[in-house]
């Protein structure tokens, strides 16, 4: 149940229960008041029987007062009193006129008819008994007209029946409130902990909250705050594990070139190649150094610009079976001579994307440097197919070579992640060039992973989106 219908209901029930236990403690009481008049006027009447017998035996006028005063006192917190008539006119006592004095016509009437027995006048019940001249009558009054008998005890009952009331509102108040506010801290509370968990460093935490109220999707929210604010901290801590590698692997990539170069320029300062011949290959051995120095600069330019999203990309509508026969037909003679043979073994054509084509060729290309380069036998080959499936287009780049470990395939595209744990030949590459096609495909809305080729080599996997028309005519022809 919400919160906001617990709070109706509970509003609700702070005024129906004080009302119904008030209607029911008012019955109680004009119950026992009713109860008690007629006990009264049960004790009343042996009473005023052993008055009259005492007054037929004695005649004695003053004994009878006596009795009647004594009668009366008795029963001065009831409703029931004695009065004595003389000739059909009143006697004694005389507090008993103005209680008489609404009926008094009609018990006149009774009276003088000489009536003996019980009668009702005005809701009051009337016993008369005679004895001579004198006429001895006993009232029960329902309802007294003056509060003389009944005041005492109904002020005591009215202010316990107002007594009762303010208990039962405030005892009604108290355990409704609890009941409610019991529920609010208890959510309350299951959220303070998954606040501390969290600030303690518990990421895996999370809230599980049954209720369907309120409070539940303020505790679905902090899960998923709590799923993003992990999934940020480890991005940060990926990031700052990349960033001292990244280090790290700079200083030893340059380090390298580096200290070939120092050694070289050492050995021509102390004479050590004295003919021209050895001179000139200590310079070209500095040049090939300066230049794998400067085209790692140049990676790390890219990289940099293309992980900030700062780099510029100029896109364009471009076929993409075009664009890939005519770069396999340009490179395939550099990469014959590098020992690795390109076959397009299957091509797409009429499918377009938008693309900038000199960052895909530099994205195509590291991936066949890569192949290159970590060749493990003199000839190798790359097959290439390109097709279309779906809204996408699928780029396969398949070499025999060694392939890498199973658990390496997705460390592929980390910068400066080389399959060489050791990391003893620089000259296999910087570690950036897979890095960098995946920012690039990225960039263009696709995507790259790796696999293992069936029989060894290393597939690259390559996905660009189609443009909306091509995807469209597509799916017109697989329908």
């Amino acid at each position: 149940m919400s919160i906001s219908k617990r709070l109706f209901l509970s509003n609700m029930l702070m005024l129906i229960v004080p009302v119904v236990l008030s209607v029911g403690i008012s019955y109680m009481i004009l119950f026992i008041f009713t109860r008690s008049s007629s006990d009264s006027m049960e004790r009343a009447y042996p009473l005023a029987f052993e008055v009259i017998f005492r007054f037929r035996q004695n005649k004695d006028v003053d004994v009878l007062q006596e009795d009647v005063l004594a009668f009366n006192q008795e029963f001065q917190d009831t409703s029931t009193f004695m009065a004595v008539f003389h000739k059909n006119r009143f006697l004694f006592p005389e507090n008993s006129v103005q209680l008489l004095s609404a009926s008094m016509d009609t018990l006149s009437a009774i009276l003088e008819a000489d009536a003996t027995g019980n009668f009702t006048l005005n809701g009051a019940r009337v016993a008369v008994e005679r004895s001579g001249d004198y006429q001895i009558i006993v009232v029960d009054r329902q309802g007294p007209p003056d509060g003389k008998y009944y005041g005492r005890p109904m002020v005591s009952h009215v202010a316990m029946l107002l007594g009762i009331l303010l208990v039962m509102i405030i005892v009604t108040n108290r355990l409704l409130t609890n009941l409610l506010t019991k529920r609010i801290t208890a959510s309350l509370d299951i959220l303070a902990l998954g606040v501390h968990e969290l600030r303690d460093g518990n990421l895996d935490y999370r809230i599980a909250y049954q209720s369907k109220d309120e409070f539940a999707p303020v505790c679905d929210d902090f899960n998923e705050m709590a799923e993003h604010l992990q999934a940020l901290i480890l991005r940060q801590r990926r990031d700052e594990a990349s960033r001292k590698e990244l280090l790290a692997s700079i200083s030893h990539d340059l380090r390298t070139p580096l200290t070939s170069i120092k050694a070289y320029v050492e050995g021509l300062m102390d004479g050590v190649a004295e003919d021209m011949p050895t001179q000139l290959r200590y310079l070209g051995i500095i040049r090939t150094k300066a230049e794998d120095i400067d085209g790692l600069v140049d990676q790390l330019f890219l990289f940099s610009k293309l992980d900030i999203g700062e780099f510029p990309f100029y896109e364009e509508r471009m076929d993409i079976g075009e664009m890939m026969s005519g770069m396999i037909e340009a490179v395939g003679e550099e990469y014959e001579n590098k020992g690795m043979t390109l076959l397009l073994t299957h091509n797409a054509e009429g499918a377009f994307v938008s693309a900038d084509p000199g960052q895909l060729r530099v994205a195509l290309s590291n991936i066949l440097e890569n192949s290159v380069k970590y060749k493990d036998k003199e000839k190798i080959k790359m097959e290439v197919e390109c097709y279309a499936s779906g809204k996408s287009v699928i780029i396969r780049m398949t070499d025999n070579g060694p392939g890498v470990p199973e658990e390496s395939l997705d460390k592929l595209f980390d910068v400066f992640y080389r399959s060489d744990p050791s990391r003893q030949n620089p000259s296999r590459g910087s570690g950036l060039g897979l890095a960098i096609a995946y920012k690039i495909f990225a960039r263009l809305g696709g995507g790259i992973r790796a696999e293992n080729a069936e029989g060894g080599g290393l597939r690259m996997i390559i996905r660009l989106p189609l443009l909306e028309e091509e995807a469209g005519n597509e799916e017109n022809l697989n329908n």
